[in-house]
């Protein structure tokens, strides 16, 4: 792995995530685990995460570890982890406690901080850098060399920074791909939805850090976890393209040269292309699917793109049947459709019979106005889902409102959550309303958000 990446200019720095995220050790290795003052044994089910501070055996193991590991890799720098530390064990630990009252510890932050001091000198020792996640700093002081990962959110990059550490920017909201890009996508969610404008919407400059601060980001990464990568098959190419495209265009170009429908029209006028060619399955942009008054119709958004469907509730293939001409049909709700292209395909998506975009200023708030007898044709229910750029909106209010009806559906204000549709009954007294949505922008930077109805299957 190192020598393949080597002849690619790509550096593979190793990570040891300590002392924290260690339930594997710890359970094959039940000794290098805390004890508790009861004297028994922790049942197997416990997340037994941590590995016990006061045990010296512990760091001349992982001595032993990291020096066969600073062997293998040429980086200078070897990741300790540090993120996510379990302290309960540790509290509860008659050794660790006896440990933190000998040093003059008064709470077991100090002993993680004591912790990560140990693995830096050892690390030192065999004439490596640091690096570390950004929970490693938040209570101590790290060598001045260790490199901070902020991983966290945009505050904990910009507080690295200000601590004078080099630091590397990766706020989860920006920057993990494996988070969704889409609501019906596969993927994590605690992030937000982390699509490809998202991901090329980040900027170091925007944390508030300065000229001069800038000069201590060593630059962007993105980080794609594996949980859920084992399907469907090769989806870590989905997850990955073209978001790192994204990324190493804002890693690599100054920003007043960055304008995102620049770099949109050259990933589908070429670059996709050239994905292609390489064997890689990347993802590309979803068909507009509309449905009005019996008839569902598609448009392209990646020209040349061959758009696939399905009538009955599953996913699409390579093999479904290929989108013509208008289909009609009285029952939308189950129809499914994607996009392919040069190996590459697009989320699964159903017919929407209504769709709004809303831009919002900082601060803004707006109300917007859906005439549902343009578009609710049957009494049911019908979904309204609402995506944004950012990720700090409030539907600050939404009612119905017609010769029939009045009624409020949200009145006291409720976040913009993509990934929750809201329920919407139609019937004879509702179809003629107005549905009024007011919603603000909490944020510091402008944002859009979709406001997408579609018949409910």
């Amino acid at each position: 792995i190192v020598r393949y990446a080597s002849f690619r200019n790509v550096e593979i720095i190793p990570e040891i995530d300590l002392p924290g995220h260690s339930q594997t050790a710890t359970s094959v290795y039940p000794e290098t685990f805390c004890g508790n003052d009861s004297g028994s044994e922790y049942a197997p089910e416990e997340m037994r995460n941590v590995l016990c501070a006061a045990r010296e055996e512990n760091f001349d193991m992982l001595r032993g570890i990291i020096h066969e590991i600073a062997a293998l890799f040429p980086s200078e720098c070897i990741h300790i982890g540090g993120d996510e530390v379990s302290l309960k064990y540790w509290k509860n630990c008659p050794r660790c406690r006896a440990l933190m009252k000998s040093k003059g510890m008064k709470s077991a932050s100090e002993l993680q901080d004591y912790f990560i001091g140990r693995l830096e000198e050892i690390v030192h020792d065999e004439g490596k850098i640091c690096g570390a996640w950004n929970e490693a700093m938040q209570h101590g002081t790290l060598s001045p060399s260790t490199v901070v990962y902020g991983w966290k959110d945009t505050d904990a990059c910009a507080q690295a920074v200000r601590k004078g550490y080099p630091t590397v920017m990766m706020p989860a909201s920006y920057c993990y791909i494996d988070m969704k890009q889409h609501p019906w996508d596969r993927g994590h969610t605690w992030a937000w939805l982390v699509d490809t404008r998202r991901v090329y919407d980040f900027d170091p400059a925007d944390t508030g850090i300065g000229a001069e601060g800038l000069k201590k980001v060593r630059g962007v990464e993105a980080a794609q976890w594996a949980e859920l990568l084992d399907r469907p098959e090769r989806f870590v190419e989905y997850q990955g393209y073209p978001r790192i495209c994204a990324l190493a265009e804002l890693g690599w170009t100054k920003r007043e040269l960055r304008r995102w429908e620049d770099f949109r029209d050259r990933l589908k006028n070429g670059h996709l292309d050239r994905l292609g060619a390489m064997g890689i399955r990347f993802r590309t942009d979803p068909p507009q699917v509309r449905y009005a008054k019996g008839t569902i119709t598609v448009r392209q958004t990646t020209p040349g793109s061959e758009i696939r469907y399905s009538p009955d509730m599953n996913e699409p293939t390579a093999d479904s049947p290929l989108y013509r001409a208008p289909i009609r049909t009285d029952r939308p709700e189950r129809y499914r459709f994607r996009a392919f292209y040069r190996g590459g395909m697009s989320t699964v998506v159903e017919p929407v019979a209504a769709s709004l975009d809303v831009s919002l200023a900082p601060g803004e708030q707006k109300t917007v106005t859906l005439p549902l007898d343009e578009y609710v044709d049957r009494d049911g229910i019908w979904l309204l889902s609402l995506t944004q750029r950012g990720d700090d909106a409030t539907i600050v209010r939404l009612e119905a409102t017609g010769p029939d009806t009045a009624y409020c559906i949200i009145r006291n204000g409720q976040k913009v959550n993509p990934f929750n549709d809201l329920r919407l009954y139609a019937d004879e007294r509702n179809r003629t309303a107005a549905l009024n949505v007011t919603l603000r922008n909490n944020a510091a930077r402008p944002d859009e958000i979709t406001l997408n109805l579609r018949p409910s299957a």
